[in-house]
This record gives structure tokens, sequence and C-alpha cells, in this order.
């Protein structure tokens, strides 16, 4: 019984360390942020996300991940833009470095948050 009590304390605790080894991974890359936005875009065709353009137009599914560019890195933030070739429109979307989509605009004119 001592034991089982000593591999399950071991297996605990290696489990924990894992868990705490990884907390430094919650800064997302630009290329993630990219995908973020392209995720976001394709949702809010759909569905209204509750940032300012609304919900978007069937265009805007066409939408490919080659339109996505990271068009600005600030200190704990990105900002995307998607393009849309058929509309010729442009969505910017400013993402924080932990992923959350913070605000996406049409002027990529982000008052600070």
């Amino acid at each position: 019984m001592k034991r089982i009590v000593t591999i399950l304390a071991l297996v605990m605790a290696f489990a924990s360390g894992s868990v705490f080894g990884h907390g430094s991974h919650g800064k997302i890359s630009g290329q993630d942020a990219k995908s973020i936005a392209y995720k976001s875009v394709k949702q809010m065709t759909f569905k209204d996300l509750g940032l300012e353009p609304g919900k978007l137009d069937e265009s805007w599914k066409s939408i490919t991940e080659a339109d996505i560019s990271v068009v600005e890195v600030g200190t704990g933030f990105f900002v995307v833009s998607a393009t849309n070739t058929k509309q010729d429109g442009v969505i910017y979307f400013k993402i924080a470095a932990n992923g959350q989509v913070l605000a996406a605009n049409e002027t990529n004119n982000f008052s600070e948050e």
C-alpha cells in the first residue's frame, strides 16, 4: 500500500510539474494571430461575434489564408488584416498575445484598450 501511495505521489508531482512547465506557452505567434483572424472572419459570416463589423456577408467565406496578413506587432498584441478581394474590403483584428480577439474594425484605428 505504501508503494502505491508513493507511486501515485510521484505521478501527481510529475503531472503538476508538466502543467506548470507549459505556463510560458500562453503567448501566440504572428502565425497563430493570422489563424485566429482567419477563423474569426469565417465565423463572422454566420454569426455576429459582437465586433464592430457585425455579421459579414457570404463573400467573406471565399477568403483564403493568403488574404490574411500581420500588419502590426505591438506590445502584447497583433493587428491582423483580412482582405476580401471579391468585395474590395478589409477587416482589421486586434488580437492579444494570449490569443483573445480584442476588437475588429474596417479602419485599423484601434483606440487604446
